[in-house]
C-alpha cells in the first residue's frame, strides 16, 4: 500500500486562494460603498446650496417688484418650500428652505437656508439701497435655470 503525504495539500491551497479572493472582493464592495455615500453627500450639499441661492434670487425679484415692507421691517425666519417645475411639467421636487432677511444702514441683507437629505447649507446676499430706499440692482444678476422655481407659502419655522 502507497501512503501519500500530501493528501489535503491541494484542497488546503484552493480555500486559501478563495479566501484570498473574497478578502479582495469584500474590501472592493466596501470601498465602492464608501465611494457612492460621499458622492451623494457631496450632491445634496451642491443642490442645497444651489436651492438657497436660488430662494435668494426669487427674493430679490419680489423685492425688485415692488415688495417694499420686507426692505422697511426686515423678514422674520419663514419656512416655506422652493417648487421646481420641469418645462414639461412632469417633474415637481420640493426642498424645505427658510428664508429670512436683516435691515441695515446702507442696505438689506438676505439669508435663505435649504436643508436637502442630512445637509444643510445657508446662502446670503446684501443689496444696496439708494437714499430714498429704493434698491439698486444689477442688470445681470438674473438665473439662468431650465426649469421654473416658485417659493410657495409658508409658515414661521420656530413654530
Amino acid at each position: 500500500m502507497n501512503i501519500r503525504k500530501n493528501d489535503g495539500f491541494v484542497l488546503i491551497q484552493v480555500l486559501v486562494f478563495v479566501m484570498v479572493v473574497l478578502l479582495f472582493l469584500t474590501s472592493l464592495f466596501s470601498a465602492s460603498v464608501f465611494r457612492a455615500k460621499i458622492a451623494r453627500m457631496r450632491i445634496q450639499k451642491e443642490e442645497a446650496k444651489q436651492a438657497a441661492e436660488v430662494a435668494l434670487q426669487l427674493i430679490k425679484i419680489e423685492i425688485e417688484n415692488g415688495n417694499s415692507e420686507w426692505i422697511e421691517s426686515g423678514l422674520p425666519k419663514i419656512k416655506t418650500t422652493l417648487e421646481f417645475e420641469s418645462d414639461d411639467g412632469e417633474i415637481i421636487i420640493s426642498i424645505p428652505v427658510v428664508i429670512w432677511s436683516e435691515c441695515e444702514e446702507d442696505g438689506i441683507s438676505l439669508f435663505a437656508e435649504a436643508e436637502i437629505g442630512s445637509r444643510k447649507e445657508t446662502a446670503h446676499m446684501v443689496l444696496n439701497l439708494s437714499q430714498d430706499n429704493e434698491l439698486i440692482t444689477d442688470s445681470n444678476a438674473e438665473v439662468a435655470t431650465s426649469s421654473t422655481a416658485t417659493l410657495s407659502g409658508g409658515g414661521n419655522p420656530d413654530a
